[in-house]
This record gives C-alpha cells, sequence and structure tokens, in this order.
C-alpha cells in the first residue's frame, strides 16, 4: 500500500535527520606531491670545476720535514709486542729524553690600515654563504631517498628523488642567483636491493625492499621528488629543488665527473692489489711527561713475600 503523504513526508525527514547524526566519513589521504623545479628560475651555477675537468693545479706550501728524536736502546724501560693482523705492534716506556727547543715564533706584522680596508670592503661584496646538508641513499641507481633537517629534530623531514645522487658527489658549491653561494656537505650510501635481500636470506633473515613511490622515468629532462615524511616550507625545501634544477641543466658534466671518479679509484684499486704494500712493524715510544721517570727496582724477598700474599 502507497503511503500517504503525511507519512512518505516523515520518512524522508527522519532520513535526512539520521544521516546528519552519522560521523562525517574521513576525506581519503592526499596523494604525494610532486615537486619540479621551476623552469622560469635560471638552475645554480657550479662555482668550481668537477673532477676530471681542466684545472690550475693548486700551490703548494713547503712542509718541513718532520723532527726526527734518537731514543737510544738502552733508554728503554718496559716493552710489550704484539701481533695485529699481518704486523707487530710494540710499545716501549722509555726513560726521557731531551727534546729539541721549540722554533721561535716569528713576529706578526703591523696592521696595515689600508689592507683592512680593502679586506672589509671584499668580505662586504662576497655572496651570502648558506649550507646544504642532506643524506641520501641510491637505490639501484633508479631513485634516491633524501634525508635532510629544517635545523631542528622536529623539522625532520625525508622525499623520494628520480636523481641517482652518485652524480652529484663531486659538487663542492652551487651559486644560487649571483648573491647565494650554498656549500653542499652531501652523505651519501648505495643499496643494491637484489645483493641486499641475498645477504639477509643466508643469514635465514628477511630484508623488505622499501617502497619507492612512482616517478618520472627521466630524470634528465624531468627531474622530481616527492615528500614522505615531514611538512617542509619553500624555504626548507629550496636547496633540494635546487639540486634538481642543477642536475637538468648539468647532467652531462655531472655525469662525466662522476665517470671519472670511478675509473680513477678502479685504477687506484688494481694497482693496490697488484702492489701491496708490505706490512709495517710498528713501535710506540713514550715517557713520563713530567721528566721524572722511577726505574724499576729489584723487589726484596720480604716485599715479594707480602705482595704475594695481598693477592
Amino acid at each position: 500500500m502507497t503511503p500517504t503523504l503525511p507519512v512518505a513526508i516523515c520518512l524522508i525527514l527522519g532520513t535526512a535527520f539520521l544521516s546528519a547524526q552519522d560521523p562525517a566519513a574521513p576525506p581519503p589521504p592526499a596523494a604525494p606531491l610532486l615537486v619540479r623545479p621551476d623552469p622560469a628560475t635560471p638552475p645554480p651555477a657550479i662555482e668550481r670545476p668537477l673532477a676530471g675537468e681542466t684545472q690550475p693545479a693548486p700551490a703548494r706550501t713547503p712542509v718541513p720535514p718532520p723532527v726526527s728524536i734518537e731514543i737510544p736502546s738502552e733508554n728503554s724501560l718496559t716493552s710489550e709486542t704484539r701481533r695485529v693482523g699481518d704486523h707487530t705492534l710494540t710499545i716501549e716506556q722509555v726513560a726521557p729524553v731531551d727534546l729539541p727547543p721549540p722554533p721561535i715564533p716569528v713576529a706578526a706584522p703591523p696592521p696595515d690600515p689600508a689592507k683592512a680596508a680593502a679586506f672589509r670592503s671584499r668580505l662586504a661584496t662576497l655572496p651570502k654563504r648558506r649550507n646544504i646538508i642532506i643524506s641520501t641513499t641510491v637505490y639501484d641507481h633508479r631513485a634516491t631517498l633524501v634525508r635532510w633537517s629544517g635545523g631542528s629534530p622536529a623539522r625532520a623531514f625525508e622525499a623520494w628523488s628520480n636523481v641517482d645522487f652518485s652524480f652529484l658527489r663531486s659538487l663542492g658549491s652551487i651559486r644560487l642567483g649571483g648573491d647565494e653561494l650554498h656549500f653542499l656537505y652531501l652523505g651519501f650510501g648505495r643499496v643494491d636491493t637484489e645483493k641486499t635481500a641475498a645477504f639477509f636470506a643466508r643469514r635465514g633473515r628477511l630484508w623488505l625492499k622499501p617502497a619507492i613511490p612512482e616517478l618520472p622515468a627521466t630524470p634528465e629532462t624531468d627531474p622530481a621528488f616527492i615528500v614522505v615524511k615531514g611538512d617542509p616550507t619553500p624555504a626548507e625545501l629550496a636547496g633540494l629543488t635546487a639540486l634538481h634544477s642543477l642536475y637538468k641543466a648539468e647532467h652531462v658534466r655531472l655525469k662525466t665527473a662522476n665517470e671519472f671518479i670511478c675509473r680513477i679509484n678502479a685504477q687506484r684499486a688494481a694497482e693496490l692489489a697488484a702492489n701491496p704494500h708490505p706490512p709495517q712493524d710498528l713501535i710506540i715510544k713514550h715517557w713520563n711527561t713530567t721528566g721524572q721517570v722511577t726505574l724499576p727496582a729489584t723487589p726484596q724477598p720480604d716485599a715479594a713475600n707480602k705482595e704475594g700474599e695481598a693477592r
């Protein structure tokens, strides 16, 4: 039977009232934000030549040879030798020896007001100096987990990037906008997920590969990152964004420098394997810094007996 009009109105109003009492469903989680460098902002400039690029050899300051002290063998009071790997380590306590007098310090020249004023003037024109301090772990040369901080433990952030940060190892400093010089302090690690999983499997343990979000497949033309921990401000994202902008503009140079580093390291490892350094036995001699050393006395029988009873 069809309900009358008043009954139908009551049913509609009751349903609306009950719906209003139901708690609102939680909103779906926001999709991770993919951050790309602003194409309208000029990329940073690499401040110094990269590894393998032509650069003038630094001037070497002559270093005086170390002072050599001859300690005769009769000065030895005690000696203990231990085997450490492929060599021995001998620690000897010796009687004090006469040390050469310390060098006479060179008197500083009197201050030059003109040079001081020129230095202050040049200092005022130098760019602002800031630091970019990040820790990175590259997974399979495909993605990099970047960790950094906003200045306090409560401001800790993490992001996944499609840039292989091993190509940024040779960077020392970059210039932003001509008036800011950023020094890069890069903690670097690398993980081969298959080898790592096999390593743990051989020990009966399970290693889970991290969940890497979907990232653009062409970092050379579309470098980007996704923040997965924390809520950084634009200022706290500026350093990471600048590095991605730099990679897009200079990835050829950065890759060439990284190849040079890998090649040099491989050559040095091969040379060391072919011509290993022979192990050298080490001898460390020390004495009382007060210059007063009491020679060990021969224990008397009574003293020896008392010492044995005390033990």
